[in-house]
């Protein structure tokens, strides 16, 4: 059984920990990710997600303001 990832640390996140905090599909984050919907830094192949940026994009679209998260 594999280990939960630290997600509640990292600074990028890898389309799996997108996934979970977004609770969403796998593949729906990293079509998410690809068609650059959520902000996302490349290393070479390498694709992540910066944390922060990721949580002012939600502020910035939810509905009925308040903060939710």
């Amino acid at each position: 059984m594999r280990a939960q990832p630290q997600i509640s640390e990292s600074i990028l996140l890898r389309g799996e920990e997108v996934a979970q905090l977004l609770g969403v599909s796998r593949a729906k984050a990293y079509r998410m990710m690809q068609r650059r919907e959520i902000p996302v830094v490349t290393f070479g192949k390498a694709v992540r997600v910066p944390r922060e940026s990721l949580l002012l994009q939600i502020r910035e679209r939810t509905v009925g303001g308040g903060d939710a998260v």
